[in-house]
C-alpha cells in the first residue's frame, strides 16, 4: 500500500463523509469491505480514508446489483476486473446478450412477497428452494431479502408438480448454465478476433455494434432460434 504521506489524499473522505456522499450507511461500507468487495481504505495515521477508487467500486457494485447479480457474482467479476478480457467482455456486453436470450431477471423479495409468490401449501417449500440454489438469501444492513429468478422458480415448481424434484430440475439448470457461460466466453473471443474481418465492415465501434445487433437482436439470437 502507498504510504499516506507520499500520496495525495485531498480527494479522500472519512467513512462518515464517504457514506453521506454515496448514500450508503457506514455499516454497508464495512460489510462490503468484509466481503472483499471494497478495497481497504487509505490511512492517515489512524484515520481511514475513502476516495475515487472506492467511489468507482461502489458505482460498479450498484450497477451490477441493479442488473440482478448477487454480491458473490459481483465479487468474482471484480476480482477479475483486470486486463483486456474483462474490458472486452464489457465492450461486447455479455449481460445484454444474455438478456436477449432470456427475459428472466432476478428480483429481490421480502419474506412475505416470497411466500405469496411460492404459495403456502408446503411450509418447507422455500427452504428446499434455497437449499437447491433456486433462491438465494441476500442480507445487507441487517435486513434479509431473497433473490428470486421468477421463471426459474416457476419452472421448478411446475416440474415438481409433474414429479421432477427440485434437486433434479435445478441440477439440470446448473449444467445448462455452466455450458452457456463457457460458450458465451468462447463466442466473445471468436468475434473479437474477427472484428473488421468478417465481423463488422471495420473494427470501428459503430460497425462492430451494428454487427452485434445483427447477431444478438432484441427478441433472441437467430443462431439460438435456428
Amino acid at each position: 500500500m502507498i504510504d499516506a504521506e507520499e500520496e495525495d489524499l485531498s480527494d479522500y473522505q472519512t467513512i462518515d463523509d464517504f457514506a453521506s456522499h454515496t448514500g450508503l450507511s457506514t455499516r454497508t461500507i464495512r460489510f462490503y469491505q468484509a466481503r472483499g468487495l471494497l478495497e481497504a481504505p487509505r490511512k492517515r495515521g489512524r484515520i481511514a480514508l475513502y476516495g475515487p477508487p472506492h467511489r468507482e467500486r461502489i458505482r460498479f457494485i450498484e450497477e451490477l446489483q441493479s442488473r440482478g447479480l448477487t454480491l458473490r457474482a459481483i465479487k468474482d467479476l471484480a476480482r477479475g476486473q483486470r486486463g483486456d478480457n474483462t474490458s472486452l467482455e464489457q465492450w461486447l456486453d455479455i449481460d445484454r446478450l444474455r438478456e436477449n436470450w432470456s427475459t428472466d431477471r432476478p428480483t429481490l423479495m421480502s419474506r412475505a412477497q416470497l411466500e405469496q409468490f411460492v404459495g403456502d401449501g408446503d411450509a418447507g417449500q422455500i427452504g428446499r428452494l434455497i437449499e437447491a440454489g433456486a433462491i438465494q438469501m441476500d442480507e445487507q444492513d441487517g435486513s434479509r431479502r431473497y433473490r428470486v429468478s421468477p421463471k426459474l422458480v416457476g419452472c421448478a415448481l411446475e416440474l415438481q408438480r409433474a414429479g421432477v424434484s427440485l434437486e433434479v430440475s435445478t441440477g439440470v439448470h446448473g449444467i445448462i448454465e455452466t455450458h452457456f457461460v463457457a460458450a458465451a466466453r468462447e463466442v466473445v473471443g471468436f468475434l473479437y478476433a474477427r472484428r473488421g474481418c468478417g465481423f463488422g465492415d471495420s473494427d470501428l465501434p459503430d460497425d462492430v455494434e451494428r454487427a452485434i445487433q445483427a447477431i444478438f437482436p432484441e427478441g433472441g439470437s437467430p443462431f439460438v432460434q435456428l
